[in-house]
């Protein structure tokens, strides 16, 4: 206790206590250490490290426990909460060296802690008998994201390329300053990046159209970052209506901007995502109900529906996107010949498309099976046809649910040559958007060697990447060895750097656009359908693939999956960031993923 001396005559006084516990000198001996900083955010996989050493009775039962109730570590942790310790060092753990120490690692997955609060967590040794013999503790603190303020964007209302939006982050606070900011749009789920992370917080920028089928409604984000990371995001929905843009007029403008930006790694973003943007967005004008059909709206092919909308549901199409209505995965299948006239034996009366089981659809007050269909029905400047998958060759028919065959459009070539894989533009169109894929390709190849690596900028280009590459016929032969750079260039950084869930599959999704791009001929609407399916998505029937029909890839595209094979080696070593890490069950735990990528990226 220390108190005011006793002649003044304020009487205060502040006291500590310590209470200490005498242990058997027979008890062993217990430790903690921080691997993770004690201070942490939540988002982050906590990571103790416990040591037991001079062991001398028999065994010892060890766990790991903390103070708060809430937190239940046999739900939470990715590591086991319980050992037993020999005294001769036979731990079902893992030992270090011949010190006769043992190291008990602890590791609790991500968002396991809440924010703003301190946590108590103790090693506990514990005799046969169940008597507590050691015991260590350690505090951890968590982190806070920064507090609510205001995101505001003006005019709310706008036109492509034209009008000029600014926007502004203001009274966010935290205690861990300076704050930065990071400013965008959001495309087909991905974050496109108008400004980068920084301490400025406002900016302009003219904006892409909106989603058509939803008004034109465009949505901007704002991310406000502490100095330690924790970041939270607020977004705001602007109008950008459509405006007559010519591939001409962007391609002059990409060149301009691009010409004008070298020495700008944010102006070069930022004319990337918008033109990327407007490269990809179709016209869904009349697609069919998507939801009646168990599918996401339409938006990555002219008048499709997309993918199904989860994973309990499945397409009987071999490509992801479809018009036909996906079921469930539990019903059961009807998979038939690619013969023509292929039909169900003794057809059932329908009324509504529920009554109808299987890839059956009710057609005419029958439930019956359909044939495929081609994306957006060739756009109306081309013809449907079926092939066989293995042979390439033409066949009569191909049904829903039967994944040996598919389909593809044959274009138009008079009076005018239509191409691309929905035949939706003229050959003139086609090649000019190839070209500015190229182009943009080469400003995020010139992005990834002059920005310094870090979680925001490879979350940047992993974005780009999938949105430069989502059109694959419209990546030319010469803009894929571009590609392979990138993807050589995020994957090397992977291996200090580690991408989010989402930012993994988008990853995942852009390997998929260069594998599929590596496969389509130049001038051809047609791919093989062996790779379609995304490598994030389960394949259904009896798809393989044959690893003499792959092209001999680059040195580049071989030294990329190297690195990805590495990462998974690191990660069966330490398995207690694995535990924790998406890259790990998406692609090296995943049969289907690891399958087609091993396979695909060996030269024949």
């Amino acid at each position: 206790m220390v108190s005011d001396d006793a002649y003044t005559s304020a009487q205060r006084s502040s006291q500590a206590d310590i209470t200490l516990s005498i242990s058997s000198a027979d008890a062993p001996t217990v430790s903690m250490q921080y691997v993770t900083p004690k201070r942490m955010n939540p988002s982050s996989s906590l990571k103790l490290l416990g040591l037991v050493g001079s062991v001398k009775t028999t065994s010892v039962n060890c766990s790991w426990g903390v103070d708060d109730t809430s937190v239940d570590l046999s739900a939470v942790a990715s590591t086991p909460v319980a050992f037993k310790v020999s005294a001769t060092n036979a731990l079902i753990g893992t030992l270090t060296g011949t010190t006769g120490t043992s190291t008990l690692n602890f590791a609790l997955v991500p968002f396991s802690l809440r924010e703003r609060s301190t946590f108590t967590f103790t090693l506990s040794c514990l005799s046969d008998s169940s008597v507590l013999v050691a015991r260590s503790s350690l505090a951890v603190t968590t982190n806070g994201q920064p507090l609510p303020g205001e995101f505001i964007v003006v005019p709310d209302t706008g036109t492509a390329l034209n009008t000029s939006f600014m926007f502004l982050s203001s009274k966010w606070f935290d205690e861990d300053l300076p704050l930065s900011y990071h400013f965008g749009f959001v495309s087909s789920s991905s974050l496109v990046t108008l400004q980068s992370r920084s301490e400025i917080s406002y900016g302009n920028s003219i904006l892409p159209v909106g989603d058509a089928a939803s008004n034109f409604i465009l949505q901007l984000f704002a991310q406000i970052f502490d100095v330690m990371s924790a970041q939270t995001t607020a977004y705001r929905l602007v109008t950008v209506k459509n405006a007559v843009i010519s591939t001409s007029f962007l391609s002059d403008m990409i060149f301009a901007e691009l010409s004008s930006s070298v020495l700008s790694v944010d102006n070069t973003k930022k004319i990337i995502g918008i033109s990327s943007s407007i490269l990809n967005s179709v016209d869904c004008s009349k697609s069919p109900n998507c939801t009646a059909l168990n599918r996401s709206p339409c938006k990555d092919v002219a008048n499709t529906c997309g993918v199904c909308v989860s994973s309990e549901w499945m397409s009987g199409e071999s490509s992801d996107t479809g018009n036909s209505a996906c079921i469930r995965r539990y019903s059961s299948q009807s998979t038939t010949s690619n013969s023509a006239g292929a039909s169900p034996v003794d057809p059932i009366k329908c009324s509504d498309p529920a009554d109808c089981k299987g890839w059956k659809q009710c057609v005419l007050g029958l439930c019956q099976i359909v044939e495929k269909t081609c994306p957006g029905d060739c756009s109306g400047h081309g013809k449907c046809t079926f092939y066989d998958i293995q042979s390439s060759v033409n066949v009569k028919s191909c049904n829903l649910g039967d994944f040996s065959c598919d389909v593809r459009c044959e274009c138009d070539t008079n009076p005018v040559k239509y191409s691309g894989l929905t035949c939706a533009k003229s050959y003139q169109d086609w090649k000019e958007s190839q070209a500015l894929r190229g182009q943009l390709l080469l400003g995020l190849q010139n992005i990834t060697q002059a920005e310094d690596a870090s979680p925001e900028s490879l979350s940047s280009w992993v974005n780009n990447l999938n949105s430069i590459t989502s059109s694959t016929d419209e990546i030319s032969s010469d803009a894929v060895s571009t590609v392979e750079n990138v993807l050589e260039t995020i994957v090397s950084n992977m291996q200090t750097i580690k991408l989010s869930d989402s930012t993994t599959s988008i990853l995942l999704g852009s390997i998929n656009n260069y594998l599929i791009s590596s496969q389509v001929p130049t001038g051809t609407s047609s791919k093989k359908s062996t790779y379609k399916r995304r490598l994030t998505t389960d394949s259904f029937g009896s798809e393989s693939t044959n690893a003499s029909s792959s092209s001999a890839y680059s040195d580049s595209m071989l030294r990329t999956r190297n690195l990805l094979d590495s990462l998974c080696e690191s990660y069966v070593i330490d398995m207690v960031s694995a535990n924790s890490n998406s890259f790990y069950f998406l692609y090296c735990l995943t049969p289907f993923t690891s399958f087609i990528v091993s396979l695909l990226l060996l030269p024949s």
